[in-house]
């Protein structure tokens, strides 16, 4: 949940697809958030209050792997199924990525993006406060919602 957690990443002598296609030099340095309670429609009805935007979902694979990466690694079903509905596949998004297996390569990671992962792995957590009040102030009329949803009015 914590940009901390990407030193994990070279510790486990991985390559995190989306980083490494994202982050380097020349790329757009989009954040890449699965979890994103701003742009994910459900998530004011899932999970009432939520304002937290993260990247919880990852493609990891094994440094010297005989794989390439044939494209960025992108996000996978942000749009809505329903509008009406308030409605998404998950409260996630999906990541999604062309490899090609080659007996001749071996991945290898962009020592800018492993610099950046690392620089994240030594930032402090950041707080989440989420108290009693504003929990009551968010689940009452969320429970409304559920019992009108629950018996066909939404």
């Amino acid at each position: 949940h914590y940009l901390a957690e990407d030193g994990i990443v070279n510790k486990c002598g991985t390559v995190d697809a989306y980083a490494e296609t994202h982050f380097g030099e020349s790329q757009d340095n989009d954040p890449g958030y699965t979890f994103n309670a701003e742009t994910n429609i459900m998530m004011k009805r899932y999970i009432p209050g939520e304002y937290r935007k993260m990247r919880l979902d990852r493609i990891l694979v094994s440094l010297n792997s005989p794989v390439e990466f044939m494209s960025p690694c992108s996000l996978w079903a942000t749009e809505p199924v329903s509008e009406t509905l308030e409605l998404s596949i998950s409260d996630h998004y999906g990541l999604s990525i062309d490899m090609k297996f080659d007996l001749d390569h071996s991945l290898t990671s962009d020592p800018q993006v492993e610099k950046r992962l690392q620089d994240n792995a030594s930032l402090e957590l950041e707080p989440f406060h989420y108290g009693t009040a504003k929990m009551i102030r968010y689940m009452v009329p969320h429970t409304f919602w559920l019992i009108q949803r629950a018996v066909g009015f939404r």
